[in-house]
């Protein structure tokens, strides 16, 4: 049984595009371009698009 979106997704915007290329690896920021567009945390975000939750940053 597929999984249900957790908002409704149009299959040509933008925001699903942007999902897609970063389920094929595009990089981070745009992943946090998405989430903010859309209102949810990296953590939401990565757990949406199965992918790892990133370590916070330290400062160097």
């Amino acid at each position: 049984m597929a999984m249900q979106p957790l908002f409704p997704v149009r299959p040509d915007s933008p925001a699903t595009k942007r999902i897609r290329q970063a389920r094929r690896g595009v990089l981070r920021r745009q992943v946090d371009e998405v989430a903010q567009r859309v209102g949810l945390t990296d953590i939401e975000m990565a757990r949406v698009l199965n992918m790892s939750v990133r370590s916070p940053v330290r400062d160097r």
